[in-house]
């Protein structure tokens, strides 16, 4: 379903977040509580776009954390904890196409010194952190992990109270 024709983006009528929403609610046909009611993000008795808390981001913030240590480190158990059990790692190492857990991954982990013990010089930077409701993306551009740089977009959802990783999108910059 298209919700924005490409004139309305050449227009630059989109100046505020509620703008956006009711142009997406007239798109569509419904109103903008009807169109976060859809989504399951309302809270209270305004319909309004649940408000995520600091709390929120620095919780996501840790989960991306853990990755970033427990890549360093070769803790896989820090990391088996920031991914959710059935979570999918895919993405472009060396030009091909890798689709499936994160399984390989530990196991690589597991296998070689990690980056702390070599002395590897790893650094990771989180670039972006985005909150809808329940569901968030974090960026994360990491150099010199395993030998190589990888640009990261993970996909989270708080499952009852605690943020996970559910999705792990890379590639290598090489």
């Amino acid at each position: 379903m298209l919700l924005f024709s490409l004139s309305d983006l050449r227009s630059r009528q989109f100046t505020s977040p509620e703008n956006v929403f009711d142009r997406v609610g007239r798109k569509i046909g419904k109103t903008v509580s009807n169109v976060c009611r859809v989504s399951g993000l309302t809270e209270g008795k305004t319909g309004g776009i649940t408000m995520n808390t600091a709390k929120d981001y620095a919780s996501v913030r840790t989960v991306i954390e853990g990755y970033i240590r427990g890549s360093f480190t070769a803790d896989t158990a820090l990391l088996r904890r920031c991914f959710h059990p059935d979570a999918l790692m895919s993405g472009f190492y060396c030009g091909d196409l890798e689709i499936g857990s994160p399984q390989p991954f530990y196991d690589q982990l597991e296998s070689e010194p990690s980056a702390e013990r070599s002395g590897e010089a790893y650094q990771a930077e989180i670039s972006f952190i985005h909150i809808a409701g329940r569901m968030a993306s974090a960026g994360l551009v990491e150099a010199n992990l395993l030998g190589a740089d990888y640009v990261n977009h993970f996909q989270l959802l708080k499952i009852e109270e605690d943020w996970r990783i559910i999705s792990k999108v890379y590639v290598d910059a090489f």
